[in-house]
């Protein structure tokens, strides 16, 4: 009988314990909330982040406007940790499917859990690894990892992708002061013809590694690069890469949550040169027609003096009930300018945005770059999304 009694008492201990250690919440990645786009989703970088099983009012909704400013009061400027979905990473459009966790003195709040007992989104149940009949609104701890980065993508190198003497490339970055081993480990891609790497041997301390293959594995259009170690442990945002040269989707600098398209930095550092640059934002990114529109245009040259040729574009997208009926691209201004060296200012335009009819709605896109005004070459280029709808 006293044997009996311990047994049974060594399977409940393994249980609890296997169910504690399951009840902490990986950190599959963390930074800062740089924008919120409505109640159930935003920005952390270049990532867009949607919160996986709520889903809040649509903007146009006087409690989605109110979701949206109790998220962003919560989030954003502050750093959050994500357990991002690993049974399908993405979601529609491209963004990262996660439970967002914020640290506070009371433990790490579960924002998404947060939204729901707060009245300012509605359960969604949807199809991924989360259970949120399991939720607690805190936790005291999170799951840690061993962190390795995909730190830049060559989607697109010059030449014809399928010969096998063009190489496509994915470079690892490891941060910590210890060498990492990857044995066991591997890199998958999401679009497309899809692969899986297997990973061996290690990456030193504060080093790169460059994973390449003779032959096309990655694709130019909304590919997503993952990188395992049996459990997720990286991943990109959704990368397109149209040009055929030697440009790559880099971390800037290595192991941020930024991601910009910059000439090839292969197994080196991605930390910024001392170049002209230009950033482009709007004042928010829903309008409704008959609002202003501040777009806001700040250049600046941290290097030594240097000309640029400065070009601003713009893309528009008609819908009607949802359906697309066409595109409209359409250069603005393409200007040759003088930037002195320590130069940084920002211009700010004041637009006044269409009436629209019902049910019409507009994507906008602002697109802003730099090029060599001697070889036309790109230097910088940023861009910012915006809807107008008709209410």
């Amino acid at each position: 009988m006293r044997a009996n009694l311990v047994l049974a008492g060594v399977v409940l201990a393994v249980i609890v314990v296997t169910s504690v250690a399951s009840a902490f919440p990986e950190e599959d990645m963390s930074g800062v909330v740089t924008r919120v786009v409505d109640g159930d989703t935003f920005y952390v970088g270049s990532y867009k982040v949607r919160l996986a099983d709520v889903n809040a009012p649509e903007l146009s909704d006087p409690e989605g406007q109110e979701a949206k400013e109790a998220l962003t009061a919560l989030i954003s400027g502050k750093t959050v940790i994500l357990d991002v979905d690993d049974i399908s990473v993405y979601g529609p459009y491209g963004r990262v499917i996660a439970v967002a966790f914020l640290e506070t003195e009371r433990g790490f709040l579960n924002v998404n859990k947060w939204l729901l007992e707060n009245g300012y989104a509605e359960l969604k149940d949807y199809y991924n690894e989360f259970d949120p009949g399991e939720w607690t609104l805190y936790v005291s701890s999170v799951e840690e990892r061993t962190k390795v980065f995909i730190n830049e993508v060559e989607l697109n190198p010059e030449g014809d992708d399928r010969l096998s003497t063009v190489e496509e490339w994915v470079e690892l970055y490891n941060p910590n002061d210890f060498a990492v081993s990857l044995e066991g480990w591997e890199l998958r891609t999401t679009h497309g013809v899809t692969a899986a790497v297997k990973l061996s041997g290690s990456i030193p301390a504060r080093g790169f590694l460059v994973v390449g293959q003779g032959r096309q594995w990655l694709d130019n259009e909304d590919e997503g690069v993952l990188l395992y170690d049996g459990e997720l442990v990286d991943l990109t945002p959704k990368l397109n890469d149209g040009y055929n040269d030697e440009w790559t989707w880099q971390r800037v600098p290595d192991g941020a949550e930024s991601w910009k398209l910059r000439p090839e930095s292969k197994g080196e550092s991605n930390s910024p040169r001392p170049t002209p640059s230009v950033s482009i934002s709007t004042d928010k990114f829903e309008y409704h027609g008959g609002e202003p529109m501040l777009l806001n245009i700040t250049l600046a040259n941290p290097g030594e003096a240097a000309g640029v040729r400065f070009v601003l574009g713009v893309t528009l997208t008609l819908r009607i009930f949802g359906f697309e009926l066409g595109t409209f691209n359409r250069t603005l201004l393409s200007r040759t300018l003088t930037l002195p060296s320590g130069f940084e200012r920002t211009y700010t335009l004041r637009l006044r945005t269409p009436r629209l009819p019902p049910p019409a709605e507009i994507e906008g896109t602002w697109h802003a770059a730099l090029y060599d005004p001697e070889t036309n070459e790109l230097i910088c280029e940023d861009q910012t999304s915006w809807i107008l709808s008709w209410s």
